[in-house]
């Protein structure tokens, strides 16, 4: 991994907030410049854990992204875990299919399992020798005159109290991080919930092990009220994702009307789905929610920042999430670079020069 100078503090104690993708992603970044990180995690250890069902939706992992892991030299092992995908292969309903290539040099886009990405992360940041990973740690609050966190967790009855110099707060969409800055702060917040919600399915490899489709393709199923994406698996299977209004789910309830509805909009699709894992499907994976959020500023002035879906959660058609999540740490980490390992004065920066761009992506 790639060594980065700072002017700081050795003894620094850096807090992250969250284990997902980008807390585990800045863990790495601020390990590499010397810092002691600790990583609090409110979940127990995804690497030891069964994954639920209907929740994995898989990420296109696109240049923005890749160059935020080619910093920290982990891009190679990403791509590992990735599958190409080098066009959207449109599927018409009762028409030939057709491809819309990303580019005229070979362009690609990279589908990726979130948990295999999350998991091979979260053992980088285990392995390097000033990151202590911390499980089961659900954050309650922050005294920021103190700079103390307290954590709950099950083998404390009277909670787990830190303190560290400063914090990213990396824990998604409902980030207790920022709701803490905003019982100290006049930090500004907006979330809305779009009307739309997601369902998981899954095409299966066919009998002899094979693609049921072309796998180097984001294949698409387009109508003019919701649409599904269909992406290739290290396995030979699909994660397929249905995006439709809450309105029209509320519709189909039966086997009858899960089978009408799908022969009438996917119907090449149900064949190689299956109708009895199509069905299963559909009726055992819940509905996941789609919400944006806005906030400005991303910083508590020499304390705290605010990194990933905590500062500017976004809904995923754009497949910007994850790769503007990467690329908060690659450009807190140009900011370092240019003001010494000076964490107070690169996340004011960075307030200043990111919260534009994540709004624009959000908008």
């Amino acid at each position: 991994l790639i060594k980065m100078a700072d002017h700081r503090r050795d003894t620094e104690s850096i807090g992250i907030i969250g284990g997902g993708l980008v807390g585990a992603l800045q863990a790495v970044y601020m390990a590499e410049r010397g810092y002691e990180v600790h990583l609090y995690e409110s979940r127990s250890d995804m690497r030891k854990t069964g994954q639920a069902a209907g929740r994995s939706i898989n990420l296109a992992l696109s240049f923005r992204g890749i160059q935020a892991l080619r910093r920290v030299n982990i891009d190679e092992e990403a791509m590992k875990i990735a599958i190409p995908m080098h066009g959207r292969m449109i599927h018409p309903q009762g028409k030939p299919n057709y491809v819309i290539p990303y580019g005229t040099r070979g362009e690609a886009i990279n589908s990726i399992d979130r948990r295999k990405l999350n998991e091979m992360l979260l053992t980088v940041a285990e392995n390097q020798p000033n990151v202590t990973l911390h499980f089961e740690h659900k954050l309650t609050r922050i005294d920021f005159d103190q700079m103390e966190l307290t954590f709950s967790n099950p083998q404390s009855s009277e909670g787990v109290t830190v303190k560290h110099e400063f914090i990213f707060g990396c824990d998604g969409s409902y980030s207790t991080v920022r709701r803490q800055v905003m019982r100290v702060s006049r930090l500004n917040y907006q979330q809305e919930y779009i009307d739309h919600g997601y369902k998981e399915l899954t095409m299966l490899a066919t009998e002899t092990g094979e693609y049921a489709m072309k796998p180097n393709y984001l294949h698409i199923w387009a109508k003019e009220e919701f649409m599904m994406i269909a992406f290739p698996n290290l396995d030979h299977s699909f994660t397929v994702t249905l995006y439709m209004p809450y309105a029209i789910y509320n519709q189909i309830n039966t086997h009858e009307e899960i089978l009408s509805f799908f022969q009438d909009n996917f119907a090449d699709a149900v064949t190689k789905i299956g109708e009895k894992q199509l069905v299963k499907d559909f009726l055992q994976n819940p509905i996941g929610n789609f919400m944006s959020v806005k906030c400005t500023p991303h910083h508590l002035e020499g304390k705290c920042l605010l990194l990933g879906d905590a500062a500017h959660a976004m809904v995923p058609f754009y497949g910007q999430g994850m790769n503007c999540g990467f690329e908060d740490c690659l450009v807190f980490s140009e900011l370092m670079d240019q003001f010494g390992g000076d964490c107070s004065k690169a996340a004011q920066e960075y307030s200043l020069k990111r919260v534009q761009d994540a709004h624009a992506i959000c908008d």
